[in-house]
């Protein structure tokens, strides 16, 4: 019993490493300090797949990518990607700036469920960044077809009009008060 009790509390071991990484997570960890606690989870089991995939969330948003990335591989190397992990892979691979593999990654989540505006934008902006700028009007565009006047959707839209010299086309919008109306969009 005492040595059970010591080996639930050695960091790394069993669900310590794990709610380790939470709690740094919810205390606002600085990247490093996440990154070495996802290294210190790899030699645990997996917990929940949802958990993980919120982990990831997190550890994106935390500014932590390669952290999120290795974590998701191990779910990726457990079976099929489905469409949420495939989705996180892709913007997770877009935040590294590995616009190859993002590409790939949203093409195969697009591959699996067609429905989902936000995969079509997220491909249309890694196309964008890309110099790919008529495929990403497509993209900007079969997005809108599922999420019409969808403010991100739209801003690719006339971002990618602009860059293939569609002009014609984009005063047609402004006339149609189709613009949105933060106008930034160039920027994005």
């Amino acid at each position: 019993p005492a040595a059970a009790d010591s080996s639930s509390t050695a960091p790394g071991s069993g669900p310590t490493g794990w709610q380790t990484l939470a709690t740094q997570l919810d205390q606002g960890a600085p990247a490093d300090v996440l990154e070495a606690a996802v290294r210190a989870v790899h030699q645990e089991p997996l917990p929940a797949r949802a958990l993980v995939l919120s982990s990831c969330d997190q550890l994106l948003e935390a500014g932590a990518p390669q952290a999120s990335l290795s974590l998701l591989a191990r779910l990726l190397a457990q079976g099929e990607a489905d469409t949420a992990l495939c989705n996180r892979l892709a913007w997770t691979h877009r935040a590294i700036d590995d616009a190859g593999r993002a590409e790939l990654w949203c093409r195969r989540s697009l591959a699996i469920e067609p429905a989902q505006p936000l995969m079509w934008f997220q491909l249309a902006r890694v196309l964008v960044d890309g110099g790919v700028h008529d495929e990403a009007l497509g993209c900007a565009e079969a997005g809108l077809r599922f999420a019409p006047g969808h403010p991100w959707g739209l801003k690719l839209r006339l971002r990618s009009l602009a860059l293939v010299g569609g002009w014609y086309t984009y005063d047609r919008l402004l006339e149609l008060q189709a613009v949105p109306p933060d106008q930034p969009f160039m920027a994005e």
